[in-house]
């Protein structure tokens, strides 16, 4: 099942009182250049070491891709990643998932 947060509270809520097997967090929450994902990366970490964490960002750089890694996430994804790499990454971090259609269709999660 996927879940979906659009603020630092929301995501609180639901880690409050679900664990997840995959969380992708972005760096600015906010919409604004923020960095309120790396704090939530933590938080995640903290509370549930098993969830694996992903940081999406338009605004990256190898600072911010460092100390994602440093707070705990296994990986760091552009927002520009191309829908077929992102279904290899997510594979690559054991999750079951089917393409539908062209290259540039929609990825769909198998999750429970």
């Amino acid at each position: 099942m996927i879940r979906i947060a659009s603020t630092v509270e929301e995501a609180e809520r639901l880690l409050m009182t679900e664990v997840f097997d995959l969380a992708i967090v972005d760096l600015s929450l906010t919409g604004r250049v923020g960095r309120e994902g790396l704090d939530l990366i933590s938080r995640i970490k903290r509370r549930t070491p098993e969830t694996q964490v992903v940081l999406l960002t338009g605004y990256g750089s190898p600072e911010i891709e460092r100390e994602a890694r440093q707070r705990g996430a296994v990986e760091y994804w552009e927002k520009t990643i191309p829908i077929t790499t992102l279904i290899e990454r997510l594979r690559a971090l054991g999750l079951p998932v089917r393409q539908e259609g062209s290259s540039n269709g929609c990825a769909a999660f198998n999750g429970g």
